[in-house]
């Protein structure tokens, strides 16, 4: 499992899309990377590093759900 956890506010939050996040700052407009991509990246860097691992079984090939809550 793959959690990335912001300390983020509504009235924080300036602009979203899928790659980016802009946040309203005491140093004025932030742009930051999307926590879903975040993840995305985390979990397909986790599938790699395991399929680099020879302990781990290959018999079956290693799969990755994913889903977010909101």
């Amino acid at each position: 499992m793959v959690l990335e956890v912001k300390d983020w506010r509504l009235d924080t939050i300036v602009h979203v899309n899928r790659m980016q996040v802009e946040l309203l700052t005491d140093s004025g407009n932030v742009s930051t990377d999307n926590p879903f991509e975040q993840v995305r990246s985390y979990m397909f860097s986790v599938v790699d590093t395991l399929n680099l691992d020879p302990s781990v079984d290959r018999s079956s090939a290693l799969e990755m759900s994913h889903a977010y809550m909101r």
